[in-house]
């Protein structure tokens, strides 16, 4: 966990990053009053994508999040060329549409968790 409240997953082969993904809190609420968690970024490099490194690296930050006490997470797929290809990839990892051209990944919490507890 960043300082921030943000945390961010590394991928490495050897000592090289190969991959990330980046996942901010915001002090801000959703409609139905939760927490919202956004996945921020995903990157990986060129050289080993669609190699499913992009797909563990989400999947870890949402494990992540869900120890957290957290319920959803939102992407928003970047505008412009290659939109519709991430927007597919988002969904094969369980993001829905949602309001305002977000995604959305409802989590189950470990059972017993509160699930909107500020991260430490």
């Amino acid at each position: 966990m960043l300082n921030d409240g943000s945390w961010l997953v590394e991928a490495r082969l050897g000592r090289r990053v190969v991959g990330y993904s980046w996942v901010i809190y915001r002090d801000q609420l959703d409609r139905e009053g939760e927490r919202v968690v956004y996945l921020e970024e995903v990157a990986v490099v060129e050289a080993r994508r669609n190699s499913g490194i992009g797909t563990n690296l989400v999947r870890e930050s949402c494990r992540w999040t869900r120890e957290l006490g957290f319920t959803e997470v939102y992407a928003h797929p970047q505008p412009g060329e290659g939109e519709s290809g991430r927007q597919r990839w988002l969904a094969r990892l369980g993001f829905a549409p949602g309001d305002f051209e977000m995604h959305v990944l409802k989590l189950n919490p470990p059972s017993g968790e509160d699930s909107n507890r500020e991260p430490a």
